[in-house]
């Protein structure tokens, strides 16, 4: 979601409804933030590859790009 979706209230019609829906199963995830940050980063169409050299930089990882779309599904 893009930093409109941060406010459900400024979108409207359906789609303001699909955005608030979204957040819930999100929040209801409980997801840890290597999890939020894999979540962001496949929503804005990053490469596996490029995902992976990030997660790995910033967690202290060792993911490779197949492992990526495990863990993301």
């Amino acid at each position: 979601m893009d930093a409109s979706a941060e406010d459900p209230g400024q979108i409207y019609g359906a789609a303001g409804a699909v955005v608030k829906t979204l957040i819930y199963y999100e929040e209801c995830a409980n997801l840890t933030p290597l999890q939020k940050d894999l979540l962001e980063l496949k929503l804005r169409k990053v490469s596996n590859l490029n995902i992976a050299a990030m997660l790995n930089e910033k967690y202290n990882k060792s993911y490779n790009e197949n492992y990526i779309s495990t863990i993301y599904r």
